[in-house]
């Protein structure tokens, strides 16, 4: 029979080698695979090779989750989810949007039943805590290197220790940075002292930068926690937040008439709840040194902690 001009996939040329061009993944073929004859031709086939319809489509998938199953079973490396890739995951996400799912209750109540101005001038403060307190994330990741990292319980203790003080460090620092130099960063974010804004978000600021010191230890916790292996206490410390927080933003606000410091103050009382679980968690796993400790004659030298830990927070700043 006559060929096409364009010669079909798979045939050989006129020397007997295959033709330059490749051939496609099964994926993407809905023809299968064919032998050339005894003769070194295939017959004719014009028809270009589309993509599968949505049967064809189906059984590729099937056919790649069978593999994928298949692996599984000889012992070759899987990529897929599992139960501990989502213990490691979730903790983090949650932490990661602690802050923000806090600050939109904030949002929800002020927006519905205050005003205009006062929604406006949360999310200049909004703009402000996230600013403030994702910068310390990078404590998180560090504490769960080094935690993870440690050679015995002992070291891991020691390391604990040295992260928690320089969290009671960094958020005072950061507590006396937003009271006392909160007016100059709300004129730097467009709220002036000559604008409606200022008073709402300046009653904000005030009342919600007291729970500074407990985020960064909060941060520092849940590094611990990650490290150590329990991915169950990060998770209780955030649902007692939102739960505090749902609960006393609107008992503060309205029946207490706060307004927008009964915000703040039911945000920060949140926070402050959250470190709570982690400091009785921590406690009661005794991640903080022992008295036998002691006798293991581990030292841990505080500047390489400090180091990592402000490494990782100022590449935090940078990005």
């Amino acid at each position: 029979p006559q060929h096409s001009s364009r010669r079909p996939l798979g045939a050989l040329g006129p020397h007997g080698r295959t033709a330059s061009t490749p051939r496609l993944p099964a994926l993407f073929s809905t023809v299968p695979p064919t032998s050339p004859p005894k003769g070194g031709k295939l017959l004719n086939d014009s028809s270009a090779p589309s993509l599968p319809s949505g049967k064809g489509l189906r059984r590729a998938l099937s056919r790649l989750s069978r593999r994928h199953s298949l692996a599984a079973r000889k012992g070759e490396p899987s990529y897929g989810w599992t139960k501990q890739n989502l213990a490691i995951a979730m903790p983090a996400v949650l932490g990661l949007l602690a802050d923000p799912i806090l600050s939109l209750v904030d949002t929800f109540f002020v927006g519905k039943f205050i005003g205009a101005i006062d929604l406006a001038a949360l999310g200049v403060c909004t703009s402000v805590f996230h600013m403030a307190f994702t910068v310390f994330r990078g404590s998180t990741v560090a504490t769960t290197s080094l935690v993870a990292n440690a050679k015995t319980k002992a070291e891991a203790r020691q390391i604990t220790k040295i992260s928690f003080q320089l969290a009671g460090v960094l958020g005072s620092m950061m507590l006396m940075l937003l009271r006392f130099g909160g007016p100059r960063i709300l004129q730097a974010m467009g709220a002036t002292a000559g604008s409606p804004l200022y008073k709402p978000a300046q009653e904000y600021l005030f009342a919600r930068c007291w729970a500074a010191p407990a985020v960064v230890g909060i941060v520092v916790a849940e590094g611990a926690f990650r490290g150590s292996g329990d991915s169950k206490t990060p998770l209780l410390a955030s649902a007692a937040a939102a739960v505090i927080n749902l609960i006393f933003d609107p008992l503060l606000m309205f029946p207490g008439k706060m307004g927008m410091a009964g915000a703040a103050a039911a945000t920060a009382m949140s926070q402050f709840a959250a470190a709570a679980v982690y400091w009785f968690r921590v406690g009661k796993q005794k991640l903080l040194p022992q008295p036998a400790d002691a006798e293991s004659g581990i030292q841990v030298r505080a500047s390489k902690v400090v180091k990592a830990i402000l490494g990782a927070n100022l590449a935090m700043f940078a990005k």
